[in-house]
């Protein structure tokens, strides 16, 4: 199949307009498929699963933020996701979270070096109607690009699993910060 896609990007004729809109989809398509490719093959993803920090656990405590626009920009500038955890007093399984999941270092750890975390109580109703939950505790994660919902999870898990979650979830938001970069440089190409 790729033998076909290149030999009809060098039959292109590079004159006519129809054919550079032509090449950019191609362009775009074969990028799809290379990256789909790697993350496929190169990497195939065991190595998410298998998370080691590289550096120790220092921080044992998430450094949580306030809902508010300077916490989105920051997050759309540096490239980090935003966390949103929405917890209610009183919720066992909130309680339950926040004493072991969130104390655990290597999720605090995690969570500060490639998260904007937010943590929202359920008395803020207009950001609880906002995001639509209606179960606690709830964890969802914008993407760094227009914050568009790229995970959403409703229920009280270990360490482990939050943290494979959330190294998948960051991977799904690379790629579409990689996806920006890329209609970028094919936008400066044009």
């Amino acid at each position: 199949m790729l033998t076909l896609t290149f030999q009809a990007v060098a039959a292109v004729d590079p004159r006519s307009r129809y054919n550079e809109v032509y090449l950019l989809d191609m362009l775009r398509f074969l990028f799809a498929v290379l990256l789909s490719l790697s993350f496929l093959t190169g990497c195939s993803g065991q190595q998410y699963l298998e998370y080691k920090p590289t550096k120790p656990a220092v921080q044992r405590t998430i450094k949580w933020q306030e809902h508010s626009n300077t916490a989105l920009v920051i997050s759309s500038v540096s490239g980090k996701p935003v966390l949103l955890y929405f917890t209610l007093d009183g919720c066992s399984a909130c309680e339950l979270m926040e004493s072991r999941t969130f104390k655990d270092p290597e999720v605090a750890y995690f969570i500060n070096e490639n998260f904007i975390p937010i943590k929202i109580n359920a008395e803020q109703e207009a950001l609880i109607e906002q995001y639509k939950v209606d179960r606690f505790p709830t964890i969802i994660v914008l993407s760094s690009f227009k914050e568009t919902k790229i995970g959403n999870l409703s229920l009280a898990v270990d360490g482990d699993d939050l943290r494979a979650y959330l190294r998948l979830v960051k991977r799904v938001n690379d790629m579409l910060v990689l996806g920006k970069k890329l209609d970028n440089v094919l936008k400066e190409l044009n």
